[in-house]
């Protein structure tokens, strides 16, 4: 081992690190290597692919080269069994279990030859003991990692005896499921999780005692999953890619022959050792990156190891540290086997096929929402007057059920936007909707899954059905409004096929009479079409909600397939009798049409462990004003005041695709002399702050968001620390959310093709409220925004006069791309309505669509994208005309897009988990890149579980 490092520091300073030797020079240029770990595994098996086996080591040779070293407890040594690793997978002599994940496997070879090392070395055993790791010089600075995970911590885990120590390192720092723990370590699962249990609390145990405080074990686990991985030397790996290279004819003469099996120190030659890091080191970027797979390996940049022209070529410039990308936005994963219904645009490219009819999108309309709404009591969320979610984008992605009202809305909003013409109907103890083709309405009622066809095949409208049910009630007394009655005869054999003849054709009933989702049958549409209530009716809705995941450095969206009880409407009540429903009861109509949830509610999380101590939560910050870091200043806490003669302020603005249910603030305080940190809150974008809490004492702190961020999709959090020393130690947001299970991109039996895509890296700023300002204990109420209001009665912002408008500011972080907004309004006279009208000084305004008269209700949402380049401010107004004091807006939502002013891409790491057959699965992805497609493959049916996203 001596002559062997003698060999390679000699090596190292002969070597001109301003060219490649022309023995590592590629001949032809070779396609780039596939982007997964299986993917890469597979093309090197296949064909030999240097590159796919160089791409294979970079990414993998610091979480070998960690492992090693808590197996081992000496650097050197972890050196050479990570080397021997990567030449056994080159060598193809360590055997692989198909179904264990590429990481897992690996860190299990990493064991085994751990294991012969120490066996072979007694010296080692009293380091091994210890398991005294000083990993420091180790780590770039640049790599630094908060005060809560940094020396403390990591002192703190690697003191831990090796059968805790391992079992948490590979779950939490490696990312391995417990079942995967219990195969790499060779131990049954249920010993996994009580060693795990074990080591957590030895761990809170000791850094109460280093710190003086307890860290909670929502901190703890956070902050080890943050914790980084010992950096790998350069020549980890290098050998194997040396001889990869030799072997494909990519390298002059690499010395003699590697011999399988035998003892890496014993038997590999100098010149090859030399050689090795040589070839390793002049690679530098082109091959690994530097000796950071973080860097080119981990953001799918690496380019063909080529031959440098020599004098002209400059070694490329290292990319754009992830430091200054401060949010990554619109990440979307999709499997083939669901739909993308993330926006009206997305369901609409799903759905919505080229030379489609008015008949084939009506019905796809139709398919859509019974397919994505399950019929069951509303959620509320109180942004309208009468409470209910009335934006068909919500309900399939937040919710996934509701009832009539809200399944009409759906379907006026989803054809109207591909061009068919659409309304709603108020019918006895009901509401459904009709859509138009071929010259005629038709009654297409997507909350009870039925429409009824004619004798000639075509589906019947609201009037045709009233007329035939009457005619049936005039031939048949005694059963209009007797619902026992009507009930008898439906279930009596099979008479309801004797009701009337419009009704009896419908594919929709069973052979009892009950309708799909069977919660109504024959009977009650019997009751529906009696003609008792008839009348025209526009639910109202909301356009502008899409999916838009945007995650930071330190942040984590989990999306089950289960929930935990929560929903929006708990402080009221009882949730959705589906809450609770079992796939079998739930899918009896949507299991066949590709339902593969198991239910319809989904309860997730949105953590935020935000990374103080390197900097680079400032990126993604809505404000930072008079703070340093420790990674600036090398002072502490992490984050601290750097001018103690005034406030330093940190403000952090929360956005979520779904409906925030509960809300956690751990933050670990550092208070100086006389000194304090407050904690405010704003849900309306900054225009109001109200006070959360003030500390004045050191140690580890958990503040109650629900009261505060309950029933809302985003916030502003702001921290004002005072006082010399004052600082955070750590600070983490965590909360609870609602999400329909049926979007969510689940896997199926066999291969899954799962696409992963990062979008335009847009956020956007949403005045969505409450018209009643009486609602203000239940939501956001218009008022809040402040806006300037001319001429306008409360509720219902309805004219007082001849004419009234009502103003709204709107101010986005980074420069603004184009408004989207609208109402659901009431304009009775023809000459009454509403102007919508922009304005980005705030004194000229520019009419951009009008909602015109005469209607009962109505409603209407336009874009605009003219917006002035470089603002960031503008104003909309709604400037109404009336004749009879009965214009007014009953809802609205205003949506400003804009350009993140740190926004880029960053590796996003996928996590899926799964069952199959009760054995526990796991699949973990590094999307490297903004497109990138990948397979899952299920050798029996799965059950899924959860899929998480976060930041590589």
């Amino acid at each position: 081992m001596v002559e062997i490092l003698a060999a390679r520091n000699s090596a190292l300073e002969k070597l001109n690190m301003k060219s490649v030797p022309p023995a590592m020079a590629a001949k032809a240029p070779m396609a780039a290597p596939p982007a997964s770990d299986e993917a890469l595994y597979a093309a090197y098996l296949a064909t030999g692919d240097v590159r796919a086996f160089e791409t294979f080591v970079a990414l993998h040779r610091d979480s070998v080269y960690d492992f090693a070293r808590r197996c081992v407890g000496d650097a050197a040594l972890a050196e050479d069994i990570a080397q021997e690793v990567f030449l056994k997978i080159f060598l193809r002599t360590a055997t692989r279990t198909p179904a264990l994940p590429i990481r897992a496997w690996l860190l299990g070879v990493t064991r085994h030859v751990a294991m012969n090392a120490r066996r072979a070395d007694r010296r080692r055993e009293a380091r091994e003991d210890s398991y005294s790791m000083n990993i420091d010089t180790q780590r770039d600075a640049t790599n630094a990692a908060p005060a809560l995970t940094g020396p403390e911590l990591r002192h703190a885990l690697e003191k831990l005896p090796p059968d805790m120590q391992l079992p948490i390192a590979l779950h939490f720092l490696h990312g391995l499921s417990q079942p995967e723990v219990a195969t790499t370590l060779g131990i049954p699962a249920g010993t996994v999780g009580s060693r795990i249990a074990r080591g957590l609390t030895t761990l809170r145990t000791s850094l109460a005692g280093a710190s003086g405080a307890a860290f909670s074990a929502v901190m703890l686990e956070a902050s080890l999953r943050t914790l980084p991985l010992a950096q790998a030397p350069a020549s980890v790996g290098a050998v194997a890619s040396l001889q990869a290279a030799a072997h494909a004819g990519h390298a002059a003469k690499a010395g003699k022959t590697l011999q399988a099996g035998a003892k890496f120190g014993a038997w590999i030659p100098k010149a090859v050792a030399a050689a090795a890091f040589v070839a390793t080191l002049a690679a530098g970027a082109y091959a690994f990156g530097g000796g950071k797979p973080s860097e080119p390996a981990r953001a799918a940049v690496l380019p063909a190891i080529r031959e440098i022209p020599k004098g002209d070529e400059k070694t490329p410039p290292p990319p754009e540290s992830t430091n200054s990308i401060g949010v990554v936005s619109y990440i979307k994963v999709l499997s083939d086997k669901v739909p993308d219904v993330s926006s009206l645009d997305a369901w609409k490219k799903s759905y919505i096929k080229d030379g489609m009819s008015d008949e084939e999108k009506a019905r796809t309309v139709w398919k859509s929402v019974w397919t994505y709404q399950y019929q069951d009591g509303p959620p509320n969320e109180f942004l309208h007057n009468e409470g209910l979610v009335q934006d068909v984008m919500k309900i399939f992605n937040v919710y996934g059920y509701s009832f009539c009202g809200v399944a009409t809305a759906d379907t006026e909003q989803l054809a109207r936007h591909v061009g068919v013409k659409a309304r709603g109907w108020t019918i006895n103890r009901h509401v459904v909707s009709e859509m138009y083709w071929d010259d005629a309405w038709h009654l297409m009622d997507g909350s009870l899954i039925v429409n009824f066809p004619k004798a000639d095949g075509k589906i019947a409208s609201v009037d045709e059905i009233f007329a035939g049910v009457a005619d049936w009630y005039g031939k048949n007394p005694g059963y209009k409004g007797n619902e026992d009655k009507l009930r008898e005869l439906e279930f009596k054999g099979a008479g309801f096929k004797t009701g009337p003849d419009v009704l009896t054709r419908s594919p929709s009933y069973d052979d009892r009479g009950w309708l799909p989702a069977m919660t109504h049958g024959w009977y009650s549409n019997m009751g529906e079409y009696d003609g008792s209530n008839k009348m025209p009716w526009e639910p109202g809705y909301a356009i502008g909600y899409q999916v838009n995941i945007q995650l930071r450095k330190g942040e984590r969206l989990t999306r089950n397939w289960s929930n935990t009880g929560l929903h929006v409407n708990m402080l009221e009540g009882g949730g959705p009798g589906c809450i609770s429903m079992t796939p079998d009861k739930l899918n009896r109509y949507n299991i066949k049409e590709g339902d593969l949830t198991n239910g319809r509610v989904g309860n997730g999380k949105l953590d935020y462990a935000v990374p103080l101590a390197d900097g680079s939560f400032k990126a993604g910050a809505l404000s930072v004003v008079n703070l340093a870091t420790s990674a600036e200043d090398k002072a502490g806490p992490a984050v601290h005041v750097q001018d103690a003669a005034k406030p330093g302020e940190l403000i952090l603005r929360m956005p979520c695709s779904y409906i925030y249910l509960s809300g956690d603030l751990f933050l670990k305080s550092v208070i100086g002399d006389g000194g304090s940190i407050a904690v405010a809150f704003s849900d309306n974008h900054g225009h109001h702050w109200k006070d959360v809490t003030k500390i004045t004492a050191s140690g580890e702190q958990h503040i109650d968001l629900k009261p505060f961020a309950f029933r809302r999709y985003e916030y502003q959090l702001k921290v004002t620390l005072t006082g010399k020393g004052t600082g955070l130690d750590a600070l983490q947001i965590s909360h609870d959310i609602q999400h329909s299970q049926r979007p969510l991109p689940a896997l199926g039996l066999g291969d899954n093709t799962i696409s992963f895509n990062a979008g335009a890296q847009e956020g956007t700023i949403t005045l969505e409220a409450n018209t009643d300002p009486a609602q203000a204990s239940k939501q956001i109420v218009y008022t809040d925004y402040d806006p300037a209001e001319v001429n306008i009665t409360r509720p219902g912002l309805m004219i007082n006069g001849a004419e009234g408008s009502i103003t709204f500011p709107i101010e986005t972080p980074g420069d603004m791309t184009r408004l989207r907004f609208g109402s659901y309004y009431r304009a009775r006279d023809a000459k009454a309505g509403w102007d919508y009208q922009v304005s980005f000084d705030g004194k000229s305004f520019k009419t951009v669509d009008r909602a015109s008269g005469p209607v009962t209700n109505d409603c209407k949402f336009t874009i605009s994208t003219d917006v002035p380049a470089g603002t960031r401010k503008a104003w909309v107004r709604y400037a109404g005309t009336t004749n009879n004091n009965a214009t007014m807006i009953n809802a609205f939502r205003i949506d400003a897009d804009y350009k993140e002013p740190h926004g880029g891409f960053a590796p996003v790491k996928i996590t899926y988990n799964w069952e199959e057959a009760g054995v526990a699965k796991q699949d973990i992805h590094i999307a490297k890149s903004p497109d990138d497609k990948y397979t899952i493959k299920c050798a029996t049916k799965p059950t899924m579980k959860s899929i998480v996203l976060e930041l590589e």
